[in-house]
């Protein structure tokens, strides 16, 4: 084998197949050594004897995932695409696979998949074999979650995480996917008992401590929330996004309890850090505004959010709020009317506010029709919808 390899690398192709020769007389069902014989034969170009090598193995050692590896290989260089995907199935089938090298196979799709979309559905049907012929291997389930949140079906990959973290899982990364994913379905019961699983199992890591402080809010228990938030701020290394994201929530915390002085002092240090998070800008300036104080602050902040993200809906309301609490309801008006036209029309808010200024500027029947819209979209209005609608007036 080694006197082959030797000769393959002088370029001696025929002495190399004689040794393996060799080998093969001495013991047939030697597949490596057929495998060897094959690849030569493909290097020359000689494809049907390289076939017709692989179809040796198949004959001698038909349970060798390996070889249909090879073929895969082997159909993918001839151009014949759906032999090659076969192929490739069988391989994962094949219990006898290791899942090292089924799992560094669609890591390779991954990064595949950015040039070449169309084999997205290929790598997430070599998915659904992997955890077939894996089902009680954590690592299965965790591969096809991220494939599925690359494919958009975060619900489908919320399962698979949490099969991998029954299976056992307690890898940091399947804990951290669950909270994002969590997060971003909204899910703020889960995002609460997971966050805090994760706080106890890697009480060294902020991230968690985070989605739990978010989960709180979220749940209206500003206490616990402030309490986790601040132990997970000093837990943050080298993360000014993250660190700047606690001070953030912490100020929203701190806001809804009406802990005004220290919900200004963390949107100021979360400014401090990120100093062009449009984001925090438009609440810091929004709650500003409700409370009638630091209109000028405000204004500043929400002029500057608007112009980094010039079309984000709601910060197009914040600013046509903070113009309507200086008494300027023209300019309120030409904002708020902004808002609506970007996407916020099913906001109870912002139809509200839209509302109260047009009332200002005399147009009451108009202000009649908006109160009545917000009350339609639900969720969102103020404590004094009602009565503006009852009574056909202004009230703050």
């Amino acid at each position: 084998m080694q006197k082959s390899r030797i000769y393959q690398r002088l370029n001696k192709n025929d002495k190399a197949i004689e040794e393996l020769d060799k080998l093969i007389a001495l013991d047939p069902k030697d597949s490596q050594a057929y495998g060897m014989k094959a690849e030569i034969y493909q290097s020359m170009g000689k494809n049907d004897l390289a076939l017709e090598t692989y179809n040796k193995i198949l004959a001698i050692d038909p349970e060798n995932p390996y070889v249909h590896l090879s073929l895969a290989d082997f159909y993918r260089n001839t151009g014949e695409k759906e032999k090659s995907v076969e192929e490739l199935k069988k391989a994962f089938l094949n219990k006898e696979l290791d899942i090292d090298t089924k799992i560094s196979i669609l890591s390779s799709y991954y990064s595949l998949i950015e040039v070449h979309p169309e084999l997205k559905a290929q790598a997430l049907e070599m998915c659904q074999l992997l955890v077939q012929a894996n089902s009680n291997e954590p690592r299965a389930h965790a591969v096809y979650g991220d494939f599925l949140i690359k494919d958009g079906k975060n619900e489908e990959a919320k399962a698979e995480y949490l099969k991998a973290k029954d299976l056992g899982s307690k890898e940091f990364a399947i804990y951290s996917q669950l909270m994002f994913l969590n997060a971003q379905l909204q899910d703020w019961k889960s995002l609460a008992s997971e966050s805090e699983e994760a706080m106890n199992l890697f009480p060294e890591q902020s991230l968690p401590y985070f989605f739990n402080g978010m989960a709180q809010i979220q749940n209206k228990k500003y206490t616990e929330a402030i309490s986790v938030l601040n132990t997970g701020v000093k837990l943050v290394v080298d993360n000014k996004a993250l660190e700047g994201q606690f001070y953030a929530s912490l100020g929203d915390a701190y806001n809804e309890i009406r802990d005004y002085v220290k919900s200004d002092e963390s949107f100021d240090q979360a400014l401090l850090i990120n100093p062009k998070d449009a984001n925090v800008m438009n609440n810091y300036a929004y709650y500003l505004s409700v409370r009638n104080e630091k209109l000028d602050k405000a204004e500043a902040l929400s002029k500057e959010s608007n112009e980094l993200e010039p079309k984000q809906a709601s910060y197009q309301d914040t600013y046509g709020w903070i113009m309507y609490k200086q008494g300027k309801y023209s300019d309120a008006k030409l904002w708020i009317e902004k808002s609506l036209s970007n996407g916020s029309d099913s906001s109870a808010t912002v139809l509200e506010h839209y509302g109260d200024v047009v009332y200002h500027l005399g147009d009451n029947a108009k202000a009649l029709e908006y109160w009545q819209k917000a009350k339609a979209a639900g969720e969102g209005a103020s404590e004094f919808l009602d009565r503006k609608i009852l009574e056909k007036r202004l009230f703050e």
